[in-house]
């Protein structure tokens, strides 16, 4: 056994259902395309022409075959006579010439090389060119012929042997997908983590009824499937919206592969089937009707219902009162909490997940059911039963014999199959308590973010402690590994080595590797960073052969880990032109004598390394809620502390393993669960909103804020400010140790600007400059990426190599419009070295990494002193975005481009919105990627409303109304395009409003980006009537310019002058 597949049930919640249904998107269980040999055939007797394959090509020989229309006439040769046309050219002249006489010898008795259409001999031409080959006779010996035979004539060739590929795919027979029912004979069947072993042995037994494994060969053109036409259409199948069927989650929606999901949309089985026993049986339709849901298949039943809710349902009031009992509490006083209904209040409230605990123990209004009653009710939760229903095999002689799967094969669990399961159940269920009682982590799953605020909270499922995410021989497995390192004599040294192949191995065999049908192998468990619960999963053969992950692979990987210290290698390119070739070549470095410290502790507080000791930090940073390891590494610790503890007991080291999950507290990441949200509505949000007003001035005693105004009690999450403050705190003690020419390196690569924005605050608020950035060949993560729960392996945008020193004297001012002129400077100097670049095939956005890289060296070296030409200082939002536009500039051709000199939030807005008034939101949302500004940001702005999923621009005549509503003080007006919005208002007939007064009396901020953007609306806006407006507008504004700058004010007049030198400003 190779594999073994487990389905996931869903139990129905109905009353008086309890139906267990398999939860599968489509009944596809795998799919290979495997390649077999063949010679081309005609029948001379009804003229047929044919495939004689080499062999049989299966992949579950066992189970019935159906083949589809367009395979094509073919047979299939007997194995032994394959073997020897396989092996044809092989061995000496003797050999070859007896496998040359076998093959003419049994070549009459040979069904393969009969017609398929109408059974006669057609392998008259074969037996011509194999007696060629053979020669002719040139005597006799005891009456045996000896030919004129030559070694030299054995051609393979001339048979005419050719391969092919041929599609394969697996599916499971619809009455097992109907499922079975929950109980039997009064009894509540098994299959869940908490079962006895006489209630999964029963739920065993009544899965194997109906379980028959269906084997299809070939494949059709989909859009030429007319398969409905033969059958009785039944309701269509689940669609993404574009047509495209969408597959079960455990067969395509967990490996992204962009040529195997291409060729899928192509490519695959009629929607309908006809199957050996008449059942018709539609392809793309299981069980499951959308996301997280499945129909029950009880035929008086049929309710669509949430997984989830289902599996939370399935906690019983009869296991509650029984668990009550069991855990000391009085049988009457249990019957009378379930009589009254509050029990049935509890349960409720459980499913629902609402409340707190507290709250909860409210519900049951008695003083004796208090927090331990509430903790044992909710530990008996269940899992989703699960069972087994195919196996992947491996046969010896098989593989020898050279069948095309490679001795692999599918097949069904029988009866023998399920009895060695159930040996393991009952071995599992008898040791556990006894001699493996101190093998295994019995304690519940910790509150963090991972395990109760992600994925419907993990506990909801039914994994309540560590131990539930194994099945009972996963647990029997790993928990005789630890016995066995825990009893033997072997060097702590030696047993650290095992255990770190158990962790390893731990990854590979539980209950959340799953199938990864392109591959055909398993996928471990985090390969998305998250504990999301499969819909099913796959166990492997801890010693066998083959298999990913099993536990010969685990250790292999840390044989070769030792070896690889002795003589550490690096992969070589050894063609510049073709970098797909490559070879290890040792580095002459062995570790063995290395002068290294390994120091466990938080990297805020590094006390044991002195002040400017270290000569470069090298690392690796968390970024935001990307990944959150040490909720994940638990999955690992409560593993490893069983032994670590008694190895370093009375040691310093056992201090680390003595709590019963990693510490949280100082990691340095976005984490919710450490620090939940605590902020009100009117807090979170940065600028004011109208329902929010009164009560911002009641608080700040400010009556003069107004709506759109920035909020003065604005404050962010208390996770992202965690999280930034820690990371600063790193950064710091980082600064402490190096010395003063000490160099930081690390890397970033997160796809979302906003977590770089992050870093590099902190960073550069920790007193370092950038000196140099360097893109690296991007990485992949399945999964988390920037969305907790995702599936699929997601490309990551930067990987970018950040290199850090010293900040070694106070930053000096300098504009933002410098700042540019800098950029581009260093893009026009770069211009050599980039077009080196392109010539070797780097990417364009690898390229932008460096040029990005070079203009936030500049903004770092004058961090906090970057001025805009009012004065104001560019944040690094803002210096982020102004340079993901600058180096928009530098390539490719808009229509016009907006001015330079405005913010860069709006150029952005005008870019965007250049050519039109109103864009689909999801068109918005991927043209905002990477610019740290969202479409709320936008909204929040006053720029853009959102109406059925929309993005429209604000009209100029609505935003001049909000204003100048009352209250609205003209100097509380500060953006750039806020200001030209209001100048274009009041040149507008009947505004009611004397611009030029308004400029005299200098209640408007001066802004040199107003003008231009003046000049952009008086070109570019599709309504005459703002043209003109605009036009005007910057007539009037030219000459209130003009006559300022004549009596500078020294808070902004050098800025402002610099951006006229870079002709940034209209004159006229």
């Amino acid at each position: 056994m190779i594999y073994t597949f487990w389905a996931k049930h869903g139990p129905c919640p109905v009353a008086g259902c309890g139906h267990r249904t398999p939860v599968f998107r489509s009944p596809v269980v795998a799919e290979k395309k495997l390649s077999t040999s063949y010679i081309e055939l005609k029948c001379p007797f009804c003229g047929t022409s044919f495939h004689a394959e080499l062999g049989e090509t299966r992949m579950a020989p066992g189970a019935p075959r159906i083949i589809l229309p367009g395979e094509g006439k073919f047979t299939e040769i007997s194995q032994s006579y394959a073997r020897d046309l396989k092996d044809y050219s092989k061995g000496n002249a003797d050999e070859k010439l007896a496998r040359i006489s076998r093959l003419l010898e049994s070549a009459g008795d040979e069904p393969g090389l009969c017609c398929p259409s109408c059974g006669n001999f057609s392998g008259e031409e074969l037996i011509t060119e194999l007696e060629r080959q053979r020669g002719k006779i040139k005597g006799y010996v005891n009456n045996e012929p000896v030919y004129d035979f030559k070694s030299g004539n054995v051609n393979k060739k001339a048979l005419g042997i050719e391969r092919k590929p041929i599609y394969m795919t697996l599916l499971i027979h619809p009455e097992w997908l109907k499922g079975s029912p929950g109980t039997l004979n009064e009894m509540d069947l098994g299959g869940f983590a908490k079962a006895t072993v006489e209630q999964t042995e029963a739920w065993y037994r009544e899965r194997l009824k109906n379980l028959e494994l269906i084997e299809v060969r070939g494949r059709i053109k989909l859009d030429a499937d007319d398969s409905h036409t033969y059958f009785d259409e039944a309701e269509d199948a689940e669609e993404d919206g574009k047509g495209n069927i969408l597959e079960q989650d455990l067969n395509s929606g967990e490996i992204d592969d962009a040529d195997v999901d291409t060729d899928r949309k192509k490519y695959g089985l009629p929607r309908y089937l006809e199957l050996p026993d008449g059942t018709v049986m539609d392809t793309r339709r299981g069980t499951v009707p959308g996301k997280s849901k499945f129909t029950c298949q009880n035929a008086a039943c049929g309710r669509e219902n949430d997984l989830l809710t289902a599996i939370k349902m399935s906690l019983s009031l009869n296991d509650m009162a029984e668990a009550l009992k069991a855990g000391g509490y009085a049988p009457e006083w249990v019957d009378q909490l379930r009589q009254s209904g509050k029990l049935a209040l509890v349960r409720q409230a459980i499913i629902a997940g609402e409340k707190e605990d507290n709250e909860i123990i409210k519900l049951a209004a008695d003083l004796n059911f208090n927090q331990n009653a509430l903790d044992i009710v909710k530990d008996i939760r269940r899992t989703a039963p699960v069972a087994t229903y195919a196996l992947q095999c491996y046969c010896p002689e098989c593989e020898a014999e050279g069948y095309n799967y490679n001795g692999r094969y599918f097949k069904a669990p029988d009866a023998f199959d399920i009895n060695r399961i159930n040996k393991a159940e009952k071995e599992w269920m008898n040791l556990k308590d006894e001699d493996l009682c101190n093998c295994w982590p019995k304690d519940k799953l910790p509150f963090a973010f991972m395990t109760f605020q992600n994925n419907g909270g993990i506990p909801n499922w039914g994994y309540t402690h560590w131990w539930t995410m194994f099945n009972s021989r996963q647990l029997l497995l790993h928990s005789r590994i630890i016995n066995f390192l825990l009893e033997s004599n072997f060097s702590i040294e030696l047993k650290e080595h095992v255990l770190g192949a158990h962790q390893q191995y731990l990854r590979n065999q539980n209950v959340f590797a799953f199938w990864n049908i392109q591959a055909d192998q398993l996928e471990p468990m985090f390969s998305n960073s998250n504990y999301h619960p499969k819909t099913n999963f796959i166990e492997n053969n801890m010693f066998g052969k083959y298999g990913r992950g099993n536990w010969n692979s685990s250790v292999k990987t840390c044989i070769e880990s030792l070896k690889w210290k002795y003589d550490p290698k690096e992969l070589y390119i050894i063609d510049k032109e073709n970098s797909s070739k490559s070879e290890w070549v040792s580095t002459c470095d062995s570790l063995t004598e290395a002068n290294a410290t390994i120091m466990c502790m938080s990297s805020t507080q590094i006390d044991a390394i002195n002040d400017y000791t270290i000569d470069i930090v090298v690392t690796d940073p968390p970024f935001g809620d990307n990944i959150f390891y040490a909720d994940l590494a638990d999955f690992f610790y409560v593993w490893l502390r069983i032994p670590m503890l008694k190895w370093y007991e009375g040691k310093p080291e056992a201090e680390y393993w003595r709590p019963i999950a990693t510490p949280k507290t100082l990691e340095a990441i976005k984490n919710r669960a450490e620090h939940p949200e605590d902020r009100e509505e009117w807090e979170k949000k940065s600028t004011i909103k109208a329902e929010y007003l009164q009560l911002i001035r009641n608080y700040t005693q400010d009556n003069s804020l107004n709506v759109g105004d920035p909020n003065p009690l604005f404050r962010p999450d208390s996770a992202t400010e965690f999280y930034e403050n820690t990371l600063t705190a790193c950064w710091m003690e980082a600064y402490r140790i190096l010395k003063h020419g000490g160099l930081l390196a690390f890397t970033f690569h997160h796809s979302a600007d906003s977590q770089w924005e992050v870093v590099l605050r902190s960073l550069f608020e920790a007193g370092y400059i950038l000196i140099s950035t360097y893109p690296i060949r991007s990485d992949e993560t399945k999964g988390e990426g920037s969305k907790p729960g995702t599936f699929g392996s997601q490309k990551i945008e930067y990987d970018i190599l950040h290199v850090c020193r010293k900040r070694q004297e106070e930053p000096t001012p300098v504009s933002w419009a410098k700042m540019r002129r800098w950029v581009k400077e260093e893009v026009k100097n770069q211009q050599r070295i980039l077009e080196l670049y392109r010539n070797q095939d780097i990417s364009e956005a690898d390229i932008r990494v460096v040029l990005r890289g070079k203009a936030l060296e500049f903004y770092s070296r004058h961090y906090g002193q970057v001025f805009t030409g009012s004065g104001e200082v560019l944040s690094i939002k803002d210096a982020l975005l102004g340079i993901n536009q600058l180096l928009d500039d530098t390539g490719g051709d808009l229509v016009k481009r907006p001015p330079e000199s405005a913010l860069p939030v709006t150029r952005l807005f005008l870019s965007l919105f250049q050519n039109t008034e109103t864009l689909p939101r999801d068109e918005v949302h991927k043209m905002l990627r990477g610019t740290t500004v969202t479409i709320d940001d936008l909204i929040d702005l006053g720029w853009v409303e959102e109406v059925n999923k929309r993005v429209s621009v604000v009209p100029v005549e609505k935003r001049f109304a909000f204003l100048t509503r009352p209250g609205k003080r003209r100097d509380s007006i500060k953006l750039d395009l806020d200001i030209a919005h209001f100048v274009i208002g009041a040149a507008l007939p009947e505004s009611g409003i004397n611009i030029q007064k308004e400029l005299s009396e200098k209640k408007l901020l001066y802004k040199p980006s107003v003008e231009a953007i003046l000049g952009w609306y008086a070109e570019m806006s599709p309504h005459a009537h703002i043209r003109e407006a605009s036009a005007l507008g910057r007539r009037l504004w030219q000459s209130w310019r003009q006559e300022k700058l004549t009596r500078p004010e020294p808070q902004y007049v050098q800025y402002a002058m610099e951006f006229r030198e870079e002709g940034e400003v209209y004159d006229g």
